[in-house]
């Protein structure tokens, strides 16, 4: 399942932590490639501001969680489930014609 995970620094001081704890989950994903989830985006941030998102895919809740866990308490997450438009159209096509 892919997702928008968008992410907020709780204090702009723990920064650096963030940085420290995005290059070891960068390592951990090299070592224990299904313990979290998988960015197939860049990180973007909005505005200038200390939040942003990227795109990711999950295969269990476990993936998200353990994302969560490793950033606490410096990082908030929320995860929206998203999927392919042509996907949903054909859905609502199919369900039209009965």
């Amino acid at each position: 399942m892919k997702y928008i995970e968008y992410w907020k620094l709780v204090d702009p001081k723990d920064w650096e932590k963030v940085v420290e704890l995005t290059n070891q989950l960068a390592e951990e994903r090299k070592k224990e490639p299904k313990k979290y989830t998988v960015p197939i985006s860049e990180n973007y941030t909005m505005g200038g501001e200390h939040d942003g998102f990227l795109l990711v895919e999950a295969d269990s809740e476990e993936q998200l969680i353990n994302v969560m866990a490793l950033y606490y308490p410096f990082m908030t997450f929320e995860f929206v489930p998203i999927v392919g438009a042509a996907k949903t159209t054909a859905a609502v096509r199919q369900r039209m014609k009965k």
